[in-house]
């Protein structure tokens, strides 16, 4: 019994001079060892280890795009299964993780795991993500990893977890998700060469009492109905994620 993380019972003959298993007690020193099981080296069950989950429809990126696009990319966000982590990682939490990750692998066609809150990593917990990755990878997913810098600075990393693709944010992580290699930021990206003519407020008073003055309550109509539509999917995400 290894308190926090787990118990097990193993037994097979022959016995030791004081009843115990020998098989059982060469068993049990080689998962303590493996996934760093120690009864002096348990951890205290904090939060779940899943901070939240969720799809990419729930949070996906802000840029705009057409009304085909935009219907296409909401319909095939229900692909993007998203994991932020928390706390400390170790045998225990991490295979609470592989236990909520393992019923997304089938409907999922990406895997974003975000790692900003995550902190200490041990080895068995290095061991059971490597496992998770593999299980992933076996059913045709693509896991990447999301603001996992830290994660991957220590020297425990597995190869397969080192080899997955990383990004330095959650967004850029969902972009590369909905095959979108844009960035997402308050400045506007144009897909092709563009002449972009700026219109400022001055320009637009003027308008408002020249030539041209029908033209100004389009302008602001159409304005309020862009800000209208950015406002509900940030209200739908709030909610999402309360």
């Amino acid at each position: 019994m290894v308190p926090g993380p787990l118990g097990f019972a193993v037994f097979s003959p022959p016995l030791d001079r004081r009843g115990n298993s020998v098989r059982g007690t060469a068993v049990c020193e080689q998962l303590s060892q493996h996934f760093n099981l120690h009864v002096n080296r348990a951890h205290l069950s904090g939060p779940s280890v899943v901070r939240r989950s969720y799809r990419a429809t729930t949070v996906r990126s802000k840029r705009d795009r057409g009304a085909v696009p935009t219907e296409a990319l909401r319909r095939g966000g229900e692909l993007i299964a998203v994991f932020e982590l928390q706390g400390d990682l170790f045998f225990a939490t991490a295979e609470a993780l592989s236990r909520a990750v393992e019923p997304e692998l089938g409907p999922a066609l990406y895997l974003v795991l975000g790692c900003r809150r995550v902190g200490y990593i041990d080895h068995g917990a290095f061991e059971v993500l490597a496992d998770l990755v593999a299980l992933a990878q076996a059913s045709g997913l693509v896991a990447v990893l999301a603001e996992a810098s830290a994660m991957l600075e220590n020297d425990m990393v597995p190869a397969s977890i080192a080899a997955l693709r990383s990004f330095g944010d959650l967004d850029s992580a969902l972009e590369m998700a909905l095959l979108d290699e844009g960035s997402r930021s308050s400045t506007a990206v144009a897909d092709e060469d563009s002449v972009c003519r700026a219109l400022s407020r001055h320009a637009l008073t003027e308008m408002e009492h020249g030539p041209g003055s029908e033209i100004v309550p389009v302008l602001f109509k159409n304005l309020a109905k862009s800000l209208f539509r950015r406002l509900r999917e940030t209200n739908e995400m709030v909610r999402a994620l309360e």
